[in-house]
């Protein structure tokens, strides 16, 4: 699931957290009551959705598993997401940075 209505979010750490338009797949998980309540007050911390947070925590452990096994792939998938976030930059706010 994507941050919906290109919404922007702030984390504690005061990173912007800015989507880029991808394709997406929806994906269901089940996870256990005490999880969700857990995820959720992790959440609320950090101001985030939950789904927000969980898409978080998937790429950063996705990134260091890549990093560690398949540091091909790793390096391909980043040129892919650069390249197609490169080609959705905004002259005006590419000059400004």
């Amino acid at each position: 699931m994507a941050i919906e209505n290109n919404d922007k979010y702030t984390t504690p750490e005061g990173f912007t957290l800015n989507p880029y338009p991808e394709k997406t797949n929806e994906v269901t998980l089940r996870i256990p009551a005490e999880t969700m309540k857990a995820l959720e007050h992790v959440a609320d911390s950090r101001n985030l959705p939950v789904t927000v947070l969980l898409q978080m925590f998937i790429s950063q452990g996705l990134r260091g598993e890549l990093a560690e096994k398949f540091p091909e792939l790793q390096r391909e998938l980043f040129e892919r997401r650069f390249n197609n976030r490169k080609q959705n930059i905004n002259p005006e706010i590419d000059r400004a940075a």
